[in-house]
Parts: structure tokens; C-alpha cells; sequence
């Protein structure tokens, strides 16, 4: 609603402010003496490109990048997700130090012309609990743009730390949560598989990175015959 009246007000004081501009720019009326200085054109402005300028706009043009992705989605033919058994291959349940809790689970779904594949496993080393997600779904241009967005990101904070890091030449993200000592590690592969890493109890970021890099990133990429 905030952004709503933001925007209407700006759009209020611009056709005012038009106006004005107009009036003062008109011809004397007929009768009236004296030289008169000709009008000069306005300044023409400058094109932007979308999301420039300030941070209504750059919200916007994410936006309106995120309708195009999902259009262009729409017109192509739908991704085939890989099974979620292939999938769970990859998960890191014999990383070194951590034990696994369960077998990994997971499941294959298709509805309404959308198809997810999921697989996932919960893990422990002492205090710290892990939970490690591996999903593949048909809308990954919806799902790529805003961790790609996230990538450009760096906190550091009284509160949290945040940045990018790479998985050899797989892009992620770090964040380490000081207050709850949650550590989170998420990574994509070939712009389509999207890896979470979670860990509870942590004392850093580093938890989440070192299970995570027992990820099998090469056996996801070859999944997405890329």
C-alpha cells in the first residue's frame, strides 16, 4: 500500500508540475505590447534502463524481469525434472565427522503443468543438527533470478554475516545467523538445481560451507545433461 501511494503521488506532482510548465510557456494574449523571449524546448530526458534511479524503480524492473522469465517460461516446453532417487545420490551422507539420522527421502510431483523433484536427509556431529535439501523443478528461471539477485549481496552485521561463495565453479550463498547460531549454505547448478544446507547450534558460517562442499555437484550437473 506504501509503495501504491508513493507512486500516485509522484505521478500527481508530475502532471501538476506539467501544467505549470505549460502556462508559462503559452503566447501573450492578443493586444498586449512589448518583445517577448520565444520559448526554448524542454530538455528531452534521458532513458533509463529499468530498475536505474532509485529503489522503486530497480523493485520494479526485478519485477518485470521475474513476469518476463515467467512468460518465456510458459511458451517453451516443460522442463523434465529429474527423479528425486537420482537426485538423493548427491546428498552428503557420508561427509566425514557427520552422521546421518535417517535415510534420505524424498518425492517426485507433477500438477497443474508444473513438475518438482525433492530429496533431502538430516545429519548430526555432536551439538549441531543438519538438514541438507537438493530440489529440481521446471520453473528454475523463477527460481535462479533471485538467488542470483542474493549473490550480489554482503552483511556483516551485529547480528548476521552474508555473502557469496563458490563451490569450485557451482555459484552460493553464505549466511551465518549469530543470535540463533544457524548457519545456511544454499547453491545452484546449472542455473536448475537448487541445494540448501542448514545447520542448527553452529558457531559460523563454516559448518554449513564444509558439509556442503560434500555435496555432489558434478553428479547433479550431469543430471541436467549440461
Amino acid at each position: 500500500m506504501k509503495t501504491l501511494k508513493v507512486t500516485t503521488g509522484l505521478l500527481t506532482m508530475t502532471a501538476l508540475f506539467s501544467i505549470g510548465c505549460s502556462s508559462k510557456t503559452q503566447q501573450p494574449p492578443p493586444g498586449e505590447t512589448g518583445e517577448y523571449a520565444q520559448p526554448q524546448p524542454a530538455a528531452q530526458p534521458q532513458p533509463q534502463q529499468p530498475g536505474q534511479g532509485n529503489p522503486l524503480g530497480q523493485m520494479l524492473g526485478a519485477l518485470g524481469a521475474m513476469g518476463q522469465a515467467a512468460q518465456g517460461q510458459q511458451q517453451q516446453a516443460p522442463v523434465q525434472t529429474v527423479p528425486w532417487q537420482n537426485l538423493a545420490q548427491a546428498l552428503p551422507v557420508s561427509a566425514p565427522g557427520w552422521t546421518a539420522a535417517n535415510q534420505a527421502t524424498g518425492e517426485s510431483v507433477q500438477a497443474m503443468g508444473i513438475m518438482v523433484s525433492q530429496t533431502k536427509t538430516s545429519l548430526s556431529q555432536g551439538s549441531m543438527r543438519a538438514e541438507v535439501e537438493i530440489i529440481d523443478t521446471s520453473m528454475n528461471p523463477l527460481v535462479a533470478m533471485p538467488f542470483n539477485m542474493a549473490r550480489t549481496m554482503k552483511i556483516d552485521s551485529s547480528e548476521e554475516r552474508m555473502g557469496p561463495i563458490n563451490f569450485g565453479t557451482y555459484p552460493g550463498t553464505q549466511r551465518f545467523d549469530k543470535k540463533s547460531g544457524s548457519a545456511e549454505v544454499m547453491a545452484m547448478v546449472n542455473n536448475r538445481i537448487m541445494i540448501t544446507v542448514k545447520v542448527s547450534g553452529a558457531t559460523s558460517e563454516a559448518a554449513a560451507v564444509g558439509l556442503a562442499q560434500y555435496v555432489n555437484f558434478n553428479h547433479l550437473s550431469a543430471l541436467t545433461g549440461t
